[in-house]
């Protein structure tokens, strides 16, 4: 039994929440819920709050959610509000958050519900929450689309306690780069789509010990459940490639990605794992 290291479980409906939810503890571990915004992450907080097995994590999203929109008053705020109703939640929840995210950069356009930021507020907005990183020794989940060279500057700038890259779908290249810098890779269902050739061998050449499996759901269901909403459980189809991948054992491999998950989020041997 392994966790679901990324997860939005606010996003799925709440009339079939909680069924997703005991379906998933039943076959795993344990899971890690991620905000997107305030109010994605005071969903997220609300959500673990009764059950023990999930874990949260909370940051700004590169593109804003509309919902927190009116935490900025004033346009010359820019993400002021935002940035201070975070840091109450690290301090009113200290214990209960695992880490900070996902943030990062996205240069692609937002969808209906964001507004963009701008490339120049992204990059002012990751370098402050870095920064609250730093202040309250967090792992850092990064979400990073067509903006991988801005992205790398400015963790190597700001040098996170810990950092991963969620849903990597980059190439060997980035891969070595990110592992030179210390930050694990993280890999979701994707990996097992059957075109998918070019991720499974950056798979293969990263180290078992730099490994974190998530699935992002309710998003990128894996093969064989790929066009069905996407349950954190299906993780286990990807512990599954990995295994195969590797030439481990099943529960070797589960061993190790237990291991890198309590290190990554707990490294001061905090009681993490269930």
């Amino acid at each position: 039994m392994i966790v679901d290291t990324h997860c939005h479980l606010d996003f799925f409906p709440p009339s079939q929440r909680s069924a997703i939810i005991r379906r998933s503890l039943a076959r795993l571990r344990g899971l890690i819920t991620v905000g997107v915004g305030i109010a994605s992450s005071r969903a997220s907080l609300a959500i673990a709050a009764s059950e023990e097995r999930i874990k949260v994590v909370i940051g700004l999203y590169p593109h804003q959610s509309r919902e927190d929109w009116s935490l900025n008053s004033r346009a010359s705020n820019q993400w002021r509000g935002e940035l201070q109703a975070l840091e109450e939640l690290l301090n009113h929840y200290q214990g209960q958050i695992s880490g900070l995210g996902e943030i990062g950069l996205d240069y692609t356009s937002p969808s209906p519900s964001e507004i963009d930021r701008g490339r120049e507020g992204q990059k002012l907005l990751l370098h402050k929450q870095l920064k609250l990183a730093q202040k309250y020794n967090l792992a850092v989940v990064f979400h990073c689309r067509q903006a991988w060279d801005d992205l790398i500057s400015l963790i190597r700038e700001t040098a996170p306690p810990r950092g991963v890259i969620h849903c990597f779908s980059f190439s060997r290249k980035e891969a070595r780069e990110a592992l030179d810098l210390g930050l694990n890779l993280s890999f979701t269902g994707m990996v097992t789509f059957k075109k998918n050739q070019e991720l499974r061998a950056v798979l293969k050449f990263v180290p078992l010990s730099a490994i974190l499996l998530e699935t992002d759901a309710p998003f990128l269901a894996p093969e064989p459940y790929r066009g069905r909403t996407c349950e954190p459980w299906m993780v286990e189809e990807t512990l599954k490639l990995v295994a195969r991948l590797k030439r481990k054992k099943l529960e070797e491999v589960a061993t190790q990605l237990n291991e890198n998950t309590q290190h990554f989020f707990a490294p001061e041997g905090d009681k993490f794992l269930w």
